[in-house]
């Protein structure tokens, strides 16, 4: 008979791999471990022992009725309980059951009953001297009432550096209580320490909601100037929470934080979209600090840079950018979305002639449109304005730019005059 045959099937092969668990699993394995894998109701049947019993039972407890107790005391509210349980587990300890004890911690430090034993144990730890690594985070956070504060101080006796301080305290990487020890410690280290954990930095961003990542990405931005900003964990950030002038989560950080991640968002987007014609971002990079937001229409290819009240329309693959007035663009962008919805809810059954599509400027390339040269030239004025990238006509654009936004006085020949004449 072919005895691989007894054990096809889900079903069966789940409840081998069950049965495996409950018998072999590894320590990272014991938090999440289902309850009914153990023996269960251990430490509700040690209450029934007279006090002269309590020695001799515990070290006659086989080892998964004590990881049995230890499950128990997790979850048991009464303090007589936590004191039995911390009394039959000071005879049984061993590296083993520390590091039980200290991981099931990291994912339950709310547990009253857990924080009762590593109190009890980290005197015991002491008393003995026991420097083993199985010991460490017992022996070190034991008796500590706020154990995620502690840790992060421990963390700069390490160069900075949290996985090795993690390593040495026996803090596993995975666990709640890293978590909380990773995000405290970013929200409060120098630029030295997030330089060291990077990494650890776009984890924390990943992991934690929104409204408890103030303090570590508050910190990061005013550690670093916009140059210095780390692209991994500005990506990671720019997942998590949007850009600051368009999503409602930036609303508690600080002006300058949020103009800076916001310049930010517009280097990198501008650099990405100009790739196939390089001189644009040459050319509109230096307004970084003027931008309010950016982004990119995909189905058309289109960046849109807001500068206040004037925006920039770019498509990624015409050799030319378009300058609007706010009000002008904002119109031919409601106009072209009510153009799309007439296009799509038009039925040819109804026998109606097909509404006229509507297109903004940027798209048509049926209309002759003013140029930056015709602005500084022949200064003339239009709510839309053709920025070309080719040939003389880049040499305009960036004196029409810094007229139109403010950064130059309009020195055009007859804006002079005007000035004369009013003088």
């Amino acid at each position: 008979m072919d005895m691989t045959s007894s054990i096809t099937g889900p079903e069966k092969f789940k409840s081998i791999i069950n049965s495996l668990r409950g018998r072999f699993f590894t320590v990272e394995e014991f938090p999440r471990i289902p309850r009914e894998l153990l023996p269960q109701n251990v430490l509700q049947e040690t209450m029934e022992l007279k006090a002269g019993d309590i020695r001799h039972y515990a070290v006659r407890l086989k080892g998964k009725e004590l990881e049995g107790l230890i499950l128990d005391l997790r979850e048991t509210a009464k303090r007589e309980e936590m004191q039995r349980a911390a009394e039959i587990l000071t005879y049984r300890i061993s590296p083993r059951i520390l590091k039980l004890l200290t991981i099931l911690y990291q994912y339950h430090s709310d547990s009253e009953g857990l924080n009762l034993v590593l109190n009890r144990m980290a005197g015991i730890i002491e008393e003995k001297d026991d420097s083993s690594r199985e010991a460490a985070f017992v022996r070190r956070f034991g008796a500590v009432e706020d154990k995620v504060s502690a840790a992060c101080g421990a963390v700069d006796e390490y160069e900075m550096d949290i996985d090795k301080c993690f390593q040495a305290l026996g803090i596993y990487r995975q666990s709640p209580f890293a978590e909380e020890v990773v995000l405290c410690y970013l929200g409060n280290t120098s630029r030295e320490g997030m330089m060291t954990n990077r990494a650890w930095i776009v984890s924390a961003i990943g992991y934690h909601e929104n409204t408890r990542l103030y303090p570590l990405i508050s910190n990061y931005l005013s550690a670093f100037s916009l140059i210095e900003l780390h692209d991994g964990i500005n990506l990671a950030i720019l997942n998590k929470i949007g850009q600051p002038y368009t999503s409602p989560d930036w609303e508690p950080y600080k002006v300058d934080l949020r103009d800076k991640f916001a310049q930010w968002c517009f280097l990198h987007q501008l650099k990405l979209h100009s790739i196939r014609f390089p001189k644009k971002f040459s050319v509109l990079r230096k307004y970084y600090d003027q931008v309010r937001s950016s982004y990119v229409v995909k189905e058309e290819n289109l960046m849109v840079i807001d500068l206040g009240d004037i925006v920039i329309a770019d498509t990624a693959d015409d050799p030319y950018s378009f300058f609007y007035e706010k009000r002008v663009f904002e119109k031919e962008m409601a106009d072209w979305k009510a153009s799309q919805e007439e296009q799509e809810n038009w039925s040819s059954e109804a026998g109606e002639e097909r509404p006229r599509e509507y297109r903004p400027s940027f798209l048509r390339l049926d209309k002759r449109n003013l140029t930056a040269r015709d602005f500084m030239i022949e200064e003339i004025e239009e709510p839309c304005i053709k920025l070309s990238y080719e040939g003389i006509d880049v040499l305009y654009i960036q004196e029409m730019l810094d007229i139109k936004i403010g950064l130059e006085p309009d020195m055009r020949r007859k804006q002079l005059a005007k000035i004369r004449k009013r003088q």
